[in-house]
């Protein structure tokens, strides 16, 4: 159990952690936002949406979640980066490179996860992809989820679907939001059970569909400080 964890203290708390994660319990979130105003607010201003979601994202995570992840071997450990989201690694593929987003003092930084893997990791992840797994699993839990993030922001998958489109999913390891293409849609979150139980999340959930619905309560510095993506 991580330290701060909701549970802490409470006569059940470590047993109702281990069990959870034990049998992978997930719970998952389905709830409505209106994003047209911050669509709009975005047109207006002249914001990126996509990057003033990831501002947001990493804002509200690194207030209101767990800053930790699952490794593969079943244990926690903490995240380096509040948010993240994949993109594919080039056109035409359906390949995916993992990018975290942290808030510094004077902007908001992306980073490409992979590509500040040691040389012997690469290697080994290409080489030897079944060895490294099992390394992961038994040995090596901390290297596996180094330099990653705690929630996974995925946004207007399915494009081609038009508006209307419902999708949701995880990996188990990290807290994922799913915010469907369109205007008026059903966004989804989904996080290990392990992390806390339904309305611990609530703060953080509220917080990201009012600032959807009415961007005029986004914090001026966040939205004057400079996104540095790669």
């Amino acid at each position: 159990m991580y330290p701060g964890h909701p549970w802490e203290g409470e006569d059940y708390g470590r047993v109702e952690h281990e069990w959870y994660l034990a049998r992978k319990y997930e719970l998952a979130v389905m709830f409505k936002v209106n994003l047209r105003p911050f669509l709009k607010f975005c047109k207006d201003f002249g914001h990126r949406s996509q990057e003033l979601t990831m501002k947001i994202a990493a804002r509200l995570s690194t207030l209101h979640l767990p800053q930790f992840m699952l490794g593969l071997n079943g244990k926690i450990y903490a995240a380096r980066y509040p948010a993240g989201y994949v993109r594919p690694v080039r056109e035409g593929t359906d390949m995916l490179e993992h990018i975290a987003i942290r808030e510094e003092p004077t902007k908001f930084a992306e980073r490409d996860i992979r590509a500040g893997w040691q040389p012997f990791v690469k290697w080994m992840a290409q080489k030897h992809p079944r060895l490294s797994v099992f390394m992961a699993k038994r040995f090596f839990g901390y290297r596996e989820t180094k330099n990653n993030y705690a929630l996974m922001v995925s946004r207007n998958a399915l494009r081609g679907l038009g508006p209307g489109t419902i999708y949701m999913g995880s990996h188990f390891r990290t807290m994922c939001l799913g915010i469907p293409f369109g205007e008026q849609a059903l966004c989804s979150f989904v996080a290990p059970h392990a992390l806390g139980n339904m309305n611990f999340f609530e703060p953080f959930l509220v917080k990201f569909k009012t600032f959807m619905e009415d961007p005029e309560q986004i914090s001026p510095d966040l939205l004057d400080k400079p996104y540095a993506g790669i």
